[in-house]
């Protein structure tokens, strides 16, 4: 099974062909044309799209877009075909490629996990047309709303594929709600305001505030960087620690397993992660002894 994040036309602005009596997804690419893309040739998005389209392709590709607050889930329903060229604004030609889609799902994006409802907000995604999803939460999350269960071709092997299944809010609020548990005040459970901070905790007591390694000194405040899959990424001189799920382990860099070992010490911080992820299956969420 292969899995892609689609924006019908330009930033979804076909969107209005999957409400038609034959629903059809659509692509540009300029004037590069099926043949050639089946060829191997211009824009792998291209390739993809074309590919997907394919008979033996179809029932092994599952498609995500996203637009104007509702989440479609779609499969490839016929081959990809050219329509009659046309021109941008600017002038500029471009030969529409469509294919017929059957849609697998159509969802309020408040009805599907928080991971996947943002799913757009990936950088990589986002600035695309046709790209193929890789991250496993936005996955699961995906098989899940349809009803398959977690797909066999992931191998759970720890915290980190519990965790990934979080949006990056959810992921930022939930280590607010951990140094909450702990005796520390947040202000707020993301950051914004300032670059690489995602949580700043102060300790408004008399006393320090421990978590395992992080010390929050009395009438003291720290930040916090949270971040998911980032490739051994270490603690940058911009804030105090970091907290992630494949990070280089360090004195200032805490990962997956750290942060669920935290969480299982306060049963309302756990609680609050198994309620975020009741998606999930419960004889998954068991393993991880969250309630």
């Amino acid at each position: 099974m292969r899995w892609f994040y689609l924006k019908n036309g330009t930033q979804n602005s076909e969107i209005d062909r999957l409400e038609a009596k034959t629903p059809t997804a659509v692509i540009y690419f300029g004037e590069t044309r099926v043949k050639e893309f089946l060829a191997g040739k211009g824009d792998k998005q291209g390739q993809d799209f074309c590919k997907a389209g394919l008979s033996k392709n179809r029932n092994k590709t599952t498609i995500v877009l996203t637009c104007r607050g509702v989440v479609w889930l779609l499969q490839p329903a016929s081959e990809v075909r050219e329509e009659k060229r046309r021109k941008h604004e600017n002038g500029d030609p471009y030969i529409p490629k469509t294919m017929t889609v059957k849609i697998l799902a159509k969802k309020d994006s408040m009805d599907v996990p928080a991971v996947l409802a943002g799913i757009g907000a990936n950088a990589y995604l986002g600035r695309g047309t046709f790209r193929e999803i890789s991250h496993w939460g936005d996955i699961k999350a995906i098989e899940m709303v349809l009803g398959r269960g977690i797909p066999k071709e992931h191998k759970d092997e720890g915290p980190e594929q519990l965790l990934e299944c979080l949006s990056s809010v959810e992921l930022e609020t939930l280590v607010a709600k951990l140094f909450e548990a702990a005796g520390c005040f947040v202000a707020a459970y993301r950051g914004g305001t300032t670059m690489a901070v995602d949580v700043v905790t102060h300790n408004d007591t008399a006393k320090s505030i421990h978590l395992d390694g992080i010390t929050i000194k009395p009438r003291s405040r720290i930040s916090v960087q949270v971040k998911g899959w980032q490739s051994g990424m270490t603690c940058s001189d911009a804030v105090d620690y970091l907290i992630g799920l494949d990070v280089k382990i360090g004195a200032k860099t805490f990962g997956a397993t750290w942060l669920l070992n935290q969480v299982r010490q306060f049963p309302d911080v756990a609680k609050w992660l198994h309620r975020s992820l009741n998606w999930l299956p419960n004889d998954y969420l068991k393993q991880w002894k969250l309630a």
